[in-house]
């Protein structure tokens, strides 16, 4: 089929890049004629001048944007079916919806839960959907043609499919995306407000604490700004309970208030899904690995000879030590087997801090 993306950027491009590889024509268009014409070179091929409209626009612009995109698109004839993937919905609905009937039943609102802090068409990757949740967000208007195109999109990039209301899925968005990032800038703001030397001694928590908040302070303004009602109590609540932490933490520190945060703190994060959307325990496994070149890369081809799927990842290392500390995540019942092969072919590793995690 013919697709038109209007916005050039990491998702956008991402998406052309796995459309074009299975056949469709895909064109680009962008405020920054760079961007389109290095996403259009990602693709192949070129705008063909043909007055005929595309089979499918997608708008892959900021949430603020996609509205207007896609009814100028629609007004100009551009294409006969329309989808964005901003991460914002309520707002875009409604105005499409308030502006044409018709065009509200050829748009499916759509969210594609993936990304990276780096942005730009050069940041794009064929595989940057496989396995990650796309929401879908039709409305009773949405024809069944349109829904099924659009459908044929997300399986297309590998994606999962979840379907949801436009007003559930920006209350989800609010607390899982957008509250996360802006209490990321909250606290990589916080370090301006500080001695530089303290930045210096960041360890790997700091650092994925404040990860996000690198990403593209426009896009994320538009973001905020469009789901500001489903972000606004959730943010007070974050703001309830940091001041109940606060208050324990003064004269008379309240021990039994910090422990239940904690905990809170603890039993909310089993919540989040592990791999392939499950909930399990893993058992982490210390590795010692010297500060060269190819050492990570021998490290995980000796855990895939054993035969053994690495679960997760992370790694310490501090500025000027000759030895890093890897820790793989890996199933409870692959614990033991692989730190005997891998302690056989040299490597420095030693048991979980709970080995009552080993089965």
């Amino acid at each position: 089929m013919k697709v038109h993306i209007v916005g050039a950027g990491l998702v956008g491009t991402s998406v052309g890049m796995v459309l074009a590889s299975r056949g469709d024509q895909v064109t680009f268009s962008d405020t920054s004629k760079r961007s389109a014409s290095l996403a259009q070179g990602l693709v192949g091929g070129e705008e063909t001048g043909s007055d005929d409209p595309v089979d499918l626009l997608i708008a892959a612009v900021p949430a603020d944007k996609s509205p207007e995109v896609i009814i100028d698109a629609f007004e100009r004839n551009l294409a006969l079916n329309f989808m964005d993937v901003a991460s914002v919905k309520t707002r875009c609905v409604a105005e499409i919806e308030s502006f044409n009937p018709i065009l509200a039943a050829r748009y499916c609102g759509t969210h594609p839960m993936a990304g990276r802090e780096v942005s730009g068409p050069e940041s794009a990757q064929a595989d940057l959907f496989q396995g990650r949740p796309w929401i879908l967000t039709p409305t009773v208007l949405t024809s069944p043609e349109t829904i099924a195109l659009v459908s044929g999109v997300v399986d297309a990039v590998g994606a999962i499919k979840i379907q949801m209301s436009p007003i559930e899925h920006d209350k989800a968005m609010a607390l899982v995306s957008h509250a996360p990032q802006v209490l990321a800038s909250l606290m990589a703001g916080e370090l301006t407000q500080n001695s530089p030397k303290s930045a210096q001694l960041a360890g790997q928590g700091l650092r994925d604490v404040t990860r996000i908040a690198a990403s593209d302070s426009q896009l994320w303004l538009g973001i905020l700004s469009a789901n500001a009602t489903a972000l606004h109590p959730i943010l007070s609540s974050l703001n309830r309970r940091l001041s109940a932490l606060i208050l324990s933490l003064e004269d008379g520190i309240d021990i039994g208030a910090i422990r239940g945060f904690l905990e809170q703190g603890r039993t909310g994060h089993d919540l989040i899904p592990g791999k392939h959307g499950r909930n399990r325990q893993y058992v982490v496994l210390p590795v010692l690995i010297d500060d060269a070149p190819g050492q990570l890369k021998r490290l995980f081809n000796d855990a895939g000879d054993a035969d053994i799927n690495i679960e997760d990842v992370s790694m310490e290392h501090s500025p000027g030590q000759p030895t890093g500390v890897v820790q793989i995540s890996v199933a409870p019942e692959a614990a033991e087997r692989l730190m005997g092969y891998l302690q056989e072919r040299g490597w420095r590793i030693y048991g979980p801090r709970n080995p009552a995690n080993l089965p």
